[in-house]
Order: structure tokens, then C-alpha cells, then sequence
């Protein structure tokens, strides 16, 4: 597949220096896989039937929509029943979450319709919630690692490990949850089992102030290959007098909640569980950025600030930081542009379309 893209693209494969997976695009198999199993299919297709008369019926829409003004909602905040997209399927959680919110205005209107599909009954809403919680913190973990504005690389490996060890934790009510979890751990394990072996994110993490190695020693060979590669790069590199400065970053470490699983959570346990000897090596400027605990900072204003401090050790940091974990980014960026060039304005230069993507770009307070 990489060659076939290469002599598409007309890319000489020497130019290739990195191929790493893409952190969202594997969490999307992971619950697209899950959530297709016949058993869960022929379920979520029960919400869907109903969600999609809703759309096709005006009537029972308004009449929907009537339901919620009686309960005194405002024109504002009326509220209507969302359709998931195959190719989506965090859609599917929202449908989900707004059947379940709506379940008792749904049911109202439904039963004045004879031709309309059944509603669902009590335990199979008690279901519904069973499978919209396993959901959650995937949802959760796919939105912060697909921001632009804050450091993804070396959330990668620890907020994998803080999501299977919810995974784990939570416990479902229903036969169909228990299948689901069962498939969720299923396609985890198949998916993420090597993740600490990617190099880059391996490497960002444990240059990340925040993590260190907190969630690297689990695999004594790769934290050894990765202190091995961070002391070579020390003892071989020299500093590059026009490095940059970094720019800042808008989150560290957030604490992100779902139904009550701080996703984070195991993190601060494991921070909690660090002993005072956190000497690994024998580098100095190494040794000296190991010892030292900061696990609440920004890691780009950290590096920043320490540059006169570890002057080689900010320069390697600062290369694998600024990778980004997922290609939401870049997927934004050509919505963008698509947005831009359309058939009535499909003459703009590229050099135009590069200033006025850029512009796009600029948060509201610059202008």
C-alpha cells in the first residue's frame, strides 16, 4: 500500500524518514469493529428506524417538537433526535446519547402512531445506557487527541493506558454490554498491544516533563531503547544556535470525565506511586531532567524556560513534540480549503488560497 501511494503521489521511497500509525484512525476501528456485531447491529438498528421516521415524519416531529414545549423548554434549546453516518462512529454516540435523553418525549409521540416502529422498552433503554458508557471514554480520548493548539505525541502511550484501564473498570449491567466490552477489549488489545514500541511516541513521552517515564517502565526494553536513543542524540548532537522558541500550549494534562471515569485518573495514581529514586542513566543533563519533577507544566513553555538548563536535551524535545498524534489537523485544514475553492470560485492561485487558508486560520482575538 505505501508503494502504491509513493508512485501515485511520485515520491521516492529514500524520502520517507517516518511512518507512524494514527492514533484516531485505530480508535475507529476499534469501536467501528465493536459496535458491528450482528448482535449490537440489529439492537442500534432498533434506535435507528425510529430516528429515521422522526426525520421522514413532519408530524411527528412537531409533534416531538410540542412534547418539549409543554415541559416549558425554550425556542432555543427544543431539541431533535440526531441520525448517525456510517462512516462515523462517534455519530452513532450521539445518536445514542440524544434517544436516551429524549426516550420519554419519544415514547409519547409514538404510541398516538400505529404505523410507526415500536418503541423500546424499559430494560432495552437500560441497554442503550450499558452501551453509550463504554462509548464515552472513547469519545472523550478521540477528542483530545485530535486537538491542533497543545502536545498529542506524548499523550499517545499514556492516555492508551489510562483508557484500557477504564475499559476495564467499568462494569456492565446487560448481556449485550458485557459482549460489547468483551469485543472493545478484543480489538484494544489487537490494535494498541505494540504501541509503546513506536519510537516517536515512545521517545515524545518520555520527553514530555509530564510523563517522563511514568508510563514507559511497564516495558523495561523499550524504556531502555528509548533512554539508549535520547543518550546517543545527547553525546552525538550539538546546539543548533537558531533554534526557536516554542509556542505555547493551551492544555496540559485535562481531566477529562465520563459517567465518573477520569480518564486521567490513572495517571495521578501512578504519580502518587513514584519513589524518590528516578536515576536512570548517566548522563548528566539527563539524569539531572529525570530527577526533577514537573507534572503539571506546559511541555513547550517548559522546554522554553529550560533551554539554558538542558540546551541539547530541549532541542531533541522540541523535534518529537511537535509531531502531532492524530491527522485531525490536517483533515480540518482541507475542509478549509474546500470550503474555499467550490464552482463559483475555483480560479483562486494557489499562492492566494495558501494566504487566505492561513488567514481562516487566525483565532478571532488577532483580528
Amino acid at each position: 500500500m505505501i508503494n502504491k501511494i509513493c508512485d501515485v503521489w511520485g515520491l521516492f521511497h529514500d524520502k520517507i524518514v517516518l511512518l507512524k500509525p494514527l492514533l484516531s484512525t485505530l480508535l475507529n476501528l476499534v469501536v467501528d469493529n465493536s459496535v458491528n456485531i450482528p448482535e449490537i447491529k440489529l439492537f442500534l438498528d432498533k434506535v435507528r428506524k425510529i430516528v429515521t421516521w422522526f426525520h421522514q415524519s413532519a408530524v411527528g416531529a412537531e409533534e416531538l417538537r410540542q412534547t418539549q414545549t409543554l415541559q416549558n423548554v425554550g425556542e432555543g434549546k427544543l431539541k431533535h433526535l440526531v441520525g448517525d453516518v456510517s462512516t462515523r462512529w462517534n455519530s452513532q454516540l450521539y445518536m445514542i446519547e440524544r434517544f436516551v435523553l429524549m426516550s420519554s418525549n419519544i415514547g409519547s409521540v409514538l404510541i398516538k402512531h400505529p404505523n410507526a416502529p415500536p418503541m423500546l422498552q424499559a430494560n432495552e433503554i437500560v441497554v442503550l445506557k450499558d452501551i453509550e458508557k463504554f462509548l464515552k471514554p472513547f469519545h472523550s480520548v478521540t477528542e483530545e487527541m485530535s486537538a491542533e493548539k497543545y502536545v498529542t505525541s506524548s499523550k499517545a502511550i499514556p492516555i492508551i493506558k489510562c483508557l484500557r484501564t477504564v475499559l476495564d473498570t467499568v462494569t456492565p449491567i446487560s448481556d449485550l454490554a458485557k459482549q460489547l466490552k468483551h469485543s472493545l477489549q478484543s480489538e484494544f488489545n489487537k490494535r494498541f498491544e505494540n504501541i509503546q514500541k513506536v519510537h516517536l511516541f515512545s521517545v515524545a513521552t518520555f520527553l514530555d516533563p509530564r510523563f517522563k517515564k511514568i508510563h514507559l517502565d511497564d516495558d523495561p526494553l523499550s524504556l531502555s531503547k528509548t533512554i539508549t536513543y535520547t543518550n546517543k542524540c545527547l553525546n552525538w548532537n550539538t546546539k543548533n544556535d537558531d533554534n526557536s522558541g516554542a509556542a505555547s500550549s493551551e492544555s496540559s494534562v485535562s481531566s477529562a470525565t465520563v459517567d465518573g471515569h477520569d480518564i486521567w485518573q490513572v495517571h495521578r495514581e501512578k504519580i502518587m506511586a513514584l519513589t524518590s529514586n528516578l536515576s536512570i542513566v548517566k548522563n548528566a543533563e539527563l539524569d539531572l531532567y529525570v530527577a526533577a519533577l514537573h507534572l503539571t507544566v506546559d511541555p513547550l513553555n517548559f522546554w522554553k524556560s529550560s533551554e539554558g538548563t538542558f540546551p541539547k536535551l530541549t532541542e531533541l524535545a522540541l523535534k518529537h513534540l511537535s509531531v502531532m498524534a492524530t491527522s485531525a489537523p490536517s483533515e480540518r485544514l482541507f475542509s478549509k480549503a474546500g470550503n474555499m475553492v467550490r464552482k463559483t470560485r475555483n480560479r483562486i492561485l494557489g499562492k492566494r488560497l495558501s494566504k487566505l487558508l492561513f488567514l481562516n486560520c487566525l483565532p478571532e482575538n488577532l483580528w
